[in-house]
């Protein structure tokens, strides 16, 4: 005990030498050049010390063992040299592992980054999203109405909240597509629009003009209503591909008016609210393109956040990372000066990715660096932990090596316990609550334990000679089952399978057996050893559920009201019964389940009664119990009822809603009948409606 405090002593002495020294000695190594050189420095200190106090210990004591072996072989240079060899081996272990434990380290910070990564362009395209949504709901009110005047258009946008739910949208504007011919008609419109001071400005002769008639808010846009767009190439190309594709589309890199890089995103709508087919009619059926300008670095005020600022972001427009194309630098931005060109001694990113996706038709590349912060982020204290921990391992497996060459009483005690063991083992299988069987080559039963006789109520010497099909089988084991058996054995073989048995007292019990082959040091096969567990418990609640599933099935199918479930209020898709889908003349295989496809079957004039008692249904806790028209396969309307309850969250939010649909016509026409005064049978005049669709008249 002493020797080896004094071992651990000596080595930790000399790990905190070489920890204080190595920063001041080589402070530019890397961490997997310090982690070696700490290793070898860490063995020429302590391993010259250890050698020394363990000597005069263990050579008397090796020496007299080495005299009383037999043969004379253990010498004290053999024990030494294995002590060498050992204490070698573990620092080669320790090497390997601290290398292997490094590489581990930077792939798990490689991986962060490329989540880092995965999440920065994630917000990028959502972030580009918030736009497209709003400009697509700006394009519903032109859908609408085809003359949206510019009081219309400013309360729209100013009902949005740009500057806090739209974050670099420096406004919404509409351009409308003017003909050389028509632009004195078009300026006195506008200006009788509640714009008297409305002017075109313009360069050029070009016989179409694409000029801003709507900008808002106009005061972070002064300057550009009035503004015609063929005066710029880039702007004109990106209206014509929106116009011609009939798709969101982005422009590219722009210096805008209000100050820097930026990127529009436009919108195209058309007369009669679709996007024709062909570019020849979308040219002429043009109404304008809506537009909303975006401040890069306003758009990307979030993302930085999104990596605590660990990372470095730069956005360009386009595939290549040219400066001219640049939308963002978070360097740039975090510092608010330019950036500075690169410093050869200053701080090289360990990592780097570049990504390039598509937004609205316009290709963005993300480059992805990682920064001081990244890399202080980096937990390598695990590759110390392995150096250290290592070197200590392989002196004090030199050391039990050295132990061991004394210690011969050491190993006859092992193997007194391996023995004790073994016998310990013996008894553990005796008395084990599975059934365990040895067999002959021809499968007769030579030993079974207690827990065979427990599960099977056979004593041993019941069982001794017969095999386990002839004493315990049954006419209804499956005949493949038989067969896997036979072919493992007379294959030798180890095979699984559960078997219905019969016991002594003819009670039946379902067993999982195991058969594994035993075989002598040649390799013969001598008999088989088979071990079963007790498995009718876990059948018997199979069959049960099984029951239970299929009376459930039943239950649903023998129903009068069809079941629907909306698994995710949030999204459309739903589940509908097969009754359900009966009670309106479909086959399930008919319909496809969703929140679109139900309303659709509503009856016209129950459409917004139901939309709303859904949404009181999940906003404000309402009961839903309500009553519609549908439309079946036939083209007929019947009446039906629907309950449901919603389910909610921990915040209260709605997440789920499901219910039931019971078919009330029969009921609603006995209502309608008597409030009417009709006591005898009445023949219900029906009134034919579009689509060929019948409702009540």
């Amino acid at each position: 005990i002493r020797l080896l405090a004094e071992i651990l002593l000596i080595v930790a002495a000399a790990q905190l030498a070489v920890t204080l020294a190595l920063p001041t000695d080589a402070p530019s190594l890397t961490a997997a050049h310090q982690a070696m050189l700490s290793a070898a420095l860490l063995v020429l200190l302590a391993g010259p010390l250890v050698y020394w106090r363990c000597m005069p210990k263990v050579r008397p004591t090796l020496a007299s063992s080495g005299r009383k072996s037999a043969g004379g072989n253990s010498t004290v240079n053999a024990a030494i040299a294995m002590t060498a060899a050992a204490q070698l081996v573990g620092l080669a272990l320790t090497g390997a592992s601290v290398m292997w434990q490094l590489r581990s380290v930077t792939a798990d910070a490689e991986q962060s980054f490329d989540r880092g990564a995965d999440r920065i362009e994630t917000e990028i395209r959502r972030q580009f999203d918030l736009p497209l949504y709003a400009l697509k709901g700006l394009r519903g009110m032109f859908v609408v109405d085809d003359h949206v005047s510019a009081s219309e258009f400013r309360a729209w946008v100013e009902s949005r909240g740009i500057a806090t739910d739209l974050p670099g949208i420096r406004g919404f504007g509409f351009i409308e597509r003017v003909a050389r011919a028509d632009l004195d008609r078009f300026v006195a419109q506008r200006r009788a629009d509640g714009a008297p001071e409305f002017a075109v400005k313009q360069v050029g002769n070009a016989a179409q003009l694409y000029v801003v008639k709507y900008i808002e808010p106009q005061a972070s846009n002064r300057g550009i209503l009035g503004l015609d767009w063929v005066r710029e190439p880039m702007r004109l190309q990106a209206i014509e591909r929106a116009m011609d594709s009939g798709l969101p589309t982005l422009s590219g890199r722009v210096d805008l008016t209000q100050g820097g890089a930026g990127i529009f995103y436009l919108v195209p709508t058309y007369r009669g609210g679709t996007v024709p087919s062909t570019t020849e009619e979308r040219r002429a059926k043009l109404q304008g393109i809506l537009y909303a300008p975006l401040v890069a670095s306003k758009v990307m005020k979030n993302v930085t956040d999104v990596t605590e600022r660990a990372l470095d972001i730069e956005l360009f427009e386009g595939a290549q990372l040219e400066p001219a194309k640049l939308l963002f630098d978070s360097q740039v931005n975090a510092s608010s000066a330019t950036k500075t060109p690169a410093d050869p001694s200053a701080f090289a990113p360990e990592f780097q990715a570049v990504r390039r996706f598509e937004i609205a038709g316009r290709t963005l590349s993300l480059r992805v660096e990682s920064n001081p912060a990244f890399t202080a982020s980096i937990d390598r204290s695990s590759v110390l932990f392995v150096a250290v921990g290592g070197v200590l391992a392989s002196f004090l497996g030199a050391l039990t090596v050295w132990l061991l060459a004394v210690g011969r009483v050491r190993a006859q005690r092992r193997a007194q316990r391996m023995t004790a063991d073994l016998a310990r083992l013996a008894r553990v299988v005796q008395h084990a609550s599975n059934s365990v069987l040895i067999t002959d080559a021809q499968m007769r039963i030579n030993w079974a334990n207690a827990g065979f006789t427990r599960i099977t109520g056979y004593t041993q010497d019941e069982a001794l000679g017969r095999t386990p099909g002839e004493l315990l089988g049954s006419s209804k084991i499956p005949p493949a089952v038989i067969q896997t058996l036979r072919d493992a054995v007379a294959a030798g073989a180890a095979c699984r399978v559960e078997v219905l048995n019969c016991a002594k007292d003819g009670r039946e019990y379902w067993i999982d057996t195991e058969v594994q082959p035993t075989r002598d040091e040649n390799g013969l096969l001598t008999g088989f050893m088979e071990i079963g567990s007790d498995i009718t418990e876990q059948k018997l609640a199979q069959q049960q559920l099984a029951e239970m599933a299929d009376r459930l099935s039943l239950a649903i199918e023998g129903s009068n009201e069809g079941l629907w479930d909306w698994m995710d209020v949030n999204a459309s898709a739903a589940w509908w019964s097969p009754s359900f889908c009966a009670m309106l003349g479909y086959a399930p295989e008919e319909l496809v389940p969703s929140l679109q496809a139900f309303i659709a079957l509503i009856f016209p004039d129950h459409v917004a009664r139901s939309k709303q008692a859904i949404r009181d249904a999940l906003t404000r806790d309402k009961a839903f119990d309500t009553e519609f028209l549908l439309r079946t396969k036939s083209g007929e309307y019947r009446w039906f009822r629907s309950r449901a309850k919603v389910f909610r969250d921990a915040d209260g939010r709605a997440t789920r809603m499901a219910g039931s649909m019971q078919n009330i016509h029969d009921r609603k026409q006995a209502e309608r009948d008597l409030s009417s005064g009709w006591v005898a049978s009445v023949q219900v005049w029906m009134v034919v409606v579009p689509n060929s669709a019948s409702v009540w008249p």
